[in-house]
Order: C-alpha cells, then sequence, then structure tokens
C-alpha cells in the first residue's frame, strides 16, 4: 500500500526499474521531492521523486503541526528537525520542497536549500543527482538522498 492504495503490477514494475523494492506493508510517497515513510510514521528516507503513485494525503503521517510540506502534515519530530536546518522557527503554512532540496512558500520562491543548510549545519550525507540506475527524475533533476539524524542519528533505509 503507497498513500492508502494497493500499487498495481505496472506500479510495482516500475519501483523495480528504478531498482527499489517494495516491502510488504503501508507506506507514504511524496512525488514532489522523494520523501517516504512507513504510513502514520516520519519520514524514513528519499528516494527518486516523480514515481507514479497515488496522491499523498495530508494525514499520511499523523502529523499535527499546521506546518504543510507538498501537502503532507508534519510531525513534531519532522518540523524539529526542518528549524534546526532553517536556523529559524517554521510557522503553520504550506511549503513546497523539491527533489533538489529547495523549499520555500507555496506558490513563492525557494528560501533555503535543505541540502546545503544538512551538509554545512550537521555534516551529514547529503547530495543530489542520478541514483545507481542513472534515473534523473522527471523534472531533469536528481532524485535526493539523505540521512535524516532523527533523535540525533543517522539512517540509511532502504524503501
Amino acid at each position: 500500500m503507497v498513500n492508502g492504495q494497493a500499487l498495481t503490477q505496472a506500479q510495482l514494475q516500475q519501483l523495480a526499474n528504478y531498482g527499489i523494492q517494495v516491502q510488504a506493508g503501508s507506506y507514504w510517497y511524496d512525488t514532489v521531492c522523494g520523501a517516504w515513510g512507513a504510513w502514520g510514521g516520519p519520514t524514513a528516507g528519499f528516494v527518486s521523486a516523480g514515481i507514479s503513485v497515488p496522491p499523498l494525503p495530508a494525514h499520511a503521517s499523523n502529523g499535527n503541526t499546521g506546518v504543510f510540506v507538498n501537502g503532507r502534515n508534519l510531525r513534531t519530530s519532522e518540523l524539529n528537525y526542518m528549524m534546526a536546518l532553517a536556523g529559524a522557527p517554521i510557522y503553520p503554512g504550506r511549503y513546497w520542497l523539491d527533489s533538489r532540496g529547495n523549499a520555500g512558500f507555496e506558490g513563492g520562491p525557494a528560501l533555503i536549500n535543505c541540502l546545503d543548510a544538512a551538509r554545512q549545519g550537521f555534516g551529514v550525507d547529503a547530495w543530489y543527482g542520478k541514483d545507481s540506475s542513472g534515473w534523473t527524475g522527471s523534472d531533469g533533476s536528481g532524485g535526493i538522498w539523505i540521512a535524516i539524524p532523527y533523535g540525533g542519528t543517522g539512517t540509511t533505509v532502504t524503501w
């Protein structure tokens, strides 16, 4: 299940073509930036953006902060991480994040690049570009890959 709907065989094949093996379970996936997580949970990692799956529901990760990124309500742990990246408070509202790490208010210009902020502020492994299969994303960009240090520890997750 992705974004509340069972994937078709064609969608599973598309994921396999990108080198993504999906374990049985329920997940959410943000097609704009490539973020994903277990259904009801925070971001677990990033894969290539633009994979064709059902739309992302606002409640996919059980967030309650009123801070929506690409339509998904963030959880407190995610919001705290984003505020640490930004070095400033992030108030309830609607924001966008693309596959290159650029972010801003919905309808507005980029205000920060989260990948650069993660590299500079946390020293975590963060980059963008082609993945191992050479896929570059529907917008011509590479998928982003970042180790997110929730609770101060970095993790690598395969979806």
